[in-house]
């Protein structure tokens, strides 16, 4: 992962905006907003930034409503950029963290 990817990723609500379009495979910028209670023009910006960091496609325009709206999906790469940036943050944390998060996948995985 190039570091200007991270610098898009270093942002909490960005990470969950991804998460979230991850978690659904495709939605609108107001459906977002509403499971994660963001005003929907933020989610939009963050999904701009997201699609010039290459981890969103270009959204799939439908007016068959008479209205625009428009559909993200994730980039076929964004879980794994995704999982990388946490593995890297896990990675450069402090011992104590790590060993907290060692732990907990332990034992989620027994």
């Amino acid at each position: 992962m190039d570091k200007a990817v991270g610098r898009v990723l270093s942002t909490s609500i960005r990470r969950k905006v991804l998460e979230e379009l991850i978690k659904r495979g495709k939605a609108t910028a107001y459906e977002i907003s509403k499971n994660l209670d963001i005003p929907d023009a933020a989610v939009g910006k963050h999904l701009e930034i997201l699609f010039e960091a290459k981890l969103v496609d270009a959204p799939e325009v439908d007016i068959s409503t008479g209205r625009l709206k428009k559909i993200y999906r994730p980039a076929t790469n964004a879980e794994k950029v995704l999982k990388e940036f946490w593995d890297k943050e896990i990675r450069d944390a402090p011992k104590s963290i790590q060993k907290m998060y060692l732990n907990k996948e332990c034992k989620e995985n027994k």
